[in-house]
């Protein structure tokens, strides 16, 4: 995993003096490390390569809570080619049912409904507790960990904050939601993994943001 480790940063540094391209989710195509499994699913299904995604599935993810979710979200994406509109009521419900769940899986299956205009009930984003007591280490592991494929700087913002996100996303539409859930903006995404984001316009409180048709989302949170 060192030898690993040393390729990547090599390979990031210049991707990044360069043009940037995202280096680490590729290299997450070639790493057997069991841990890696659900980041490499996701990768596989978005550059559409099914099989080795289901192989994926049935190997180091045979186990995973949310392996159900997993092989509707496959089965879907598989049978549209990635074109939602096609989906139906039964395919709806089950995508509902996925993100009213709030387990692997759930994001996408709400950012799905949103991209079709349909109401969607949003999973929470849970944030480890960081706290010594017996308890709070408990439920500190059954908490996901973030995915770190989207993420913006400065957060909070006042004016302004730079939003990083995979290059492969390029074309993709991000929504942001406020707290209750209305959609506040919607962007296209085509900035080659770097995007300036103006938040002048938008009110003090927290935004959920997520790129239609992923499991890629995050918060921003706007202060005066």
């Amino acid at each position: 995993m060192t030898e690993h480790l040393n390729v990547l940063g090599h390979i990031y540094a210049r991707d990044t003096i360069g043009i940037p391209t995202d280096s680490l989710r590729k290299l997450m195509l070639n790493v057997d490390d069991k841990e890696n499994g659900l980041l490499r699913f996701e990768t596989l299904m978005k550059l559409g390569r099914y099989a080795e995604a289901q192989a994926v599935l049935n190997g180091e993810l045979g186990g995973h809570i949310g392996k159900e979710a997993l092989e509707d979200l496959l089965a879907m994406q598989q049978a549209t080619a990635g074109d939602w509109k096609l989906l139906n009521e039964a395919d709806k419900s089950t995508l509902w049912a996925h993100a009213e769940a709030g387990k692997t899986g759930a994001a996408q299956a709400a950012a799905i409904l949103l991209s079709l205009d349909e109401p969607a009930p949003l999973p929470s984003v849970r944030f480890p507790d960081t706290s010594k007591s017996r308890r709070a280490m408990q439920r500190k592991k059954t908490i996901a960990p973030l995915d770190p494929t989207l993420a913006c700087y400065p957060n909070p913002s006042n004016a302004a904050t730079y939003l990083t996100y995979p290059a492969e996303l390029d074309g993709s539409t991000m929504v942001i939601l406020d707290s209750k859930g209305s959609l506040v903006r919607a962007i296209t995404l085509q900035a080659n993994g770097l995007l300036e984001m103006d938040t002048k316009q938008l009110s003090e409180g927290v935004y959920q943001m997520v790129v239609q048709g992923t499991s890629v989302g995050t918060k921003l949170s706007v202060q005066r």
